[in-house]
């Protein structure tokens, strides 16, 4: 299956893990379920943040084409809320090799 990778990134100048707003904690907190949902679902290749500014965010992902991409990006909570905003693109990863590559 097609990996796609939405990177996300605060949509406030400035927020970032110590300075949230209320409703920005709210909607961080429906993307973080939101994303292990996606894991659990058995969709998510990796998921990681950077530690210091500026912050970004990556979901590694499988879909069946950019438009499933697109729309399993954008119904991030975060996303839906524009706390986060979001660009979404085909993905390849090269190490380690993915399992299901063909040779």
């Amino acid at each position: 299956m097609p990996i796609f990778a939405y990177t996300i990134w605060p949509a406030r100048e400035g927020m970032g893990p110590g300075n949230a707003t209320p409703e920005e904690r709210a909607a961080v907190g429906a993307h973080w379920n939101y994303l292990v949902s996606l894991n659990e679902g058995g969709r998510v290749k990796f998921v990681g943040r950077s530690d210091t500014p500026p912050f970004i965010g990556t979901c590694v992902f499988t879909a069946i084409d950019q438009a499933h991409a697109d729309a399993t990006a954008g119904s991030d909570p975060a996303v839906k809320a524009k706390v986060f905003a979001m660009r979404c693109q085909p993905y390849s990863i090269f190490f380690p090799e993915p399992e299901d590559r063909e040779a």
